[in-house]
């Protein structure tokens, strides 16, 4: 299991025909996620994804609740067996999405190198792409700028996260 954290992280709107084609030269994790906790409380999640790259697959159940900081929530994540994903899986029918996640290294002022995280979504939320960037460091994201290619700063509007995303779905937020 991974140590109980905070998580920050920051959260925009992208609007799809902006992207510059070389982000689709990183590498990208395709992901199916669903969602176990309630529509009910927006303030926590609990939910289990597939991340499949380059063939290989990884369980992951994830518990985030917000603490009132923009864009910082506490978070436990535990890596699954293949059954137990399967067993909690079930209890997610109709609250799914899939998306593709593109990996893009940005050099931080202080030289370190972060990953932004690009998502475009399919299925049924298809068109809607978000970018998002986690401090992996504290201080990380103090002076981070976003790249010019994305739009609107969404990071602690409720609709446009995931969770809300698959129980009210895209005409909550156009």
């Amino acid at each position: 299991m991974k140590d109980t954290m905070i998580e920050k992280e920051f959260k925009y709107l992208v609007n799809p025909q902006n992207i510059p084609k070389e982000v689709f030269k990183h590498n990208f994790v395709e992901i199916e996620q669903g969602y176990v906790s309630s529509k009910c409380d927006l303030s926590t999640e609990m939910r289990v994804r597939i991340e499949t790259q380059n063939e290989k697959e990884r369980y992951i159940l994830t518990i985030k609740k917000r603490t009132g900081v923009k864009g910082e929530r506490i978070e436990a994540e535990i890596e699954l067996s293949e059954k137990d994903f399967k067993e909690i899986w079930t209890l997610t029918e109709g609250k799914r999405l899939r998306k593709r996640r593109y990996l893009i290294p940005r050099e931080l002022s202080n030289e370190r190198i972060i990953f932004m995280e690009l998502d475009i979504f399919r299925g049924k939320f298809s068109g809607h792409v978000t970018l998002e960037i986690e401090e992996k460091k504290e201080g990380d994201l103090e002076n981070f700028v976003p790249p010019d290619w994305v739009s609107v700063d969404v990071t602690d509007d409720e609709r446009y996260s995931n969770k809300n995303l698959v129980f009210c779905g895209l005409r909550n937020i156009k």
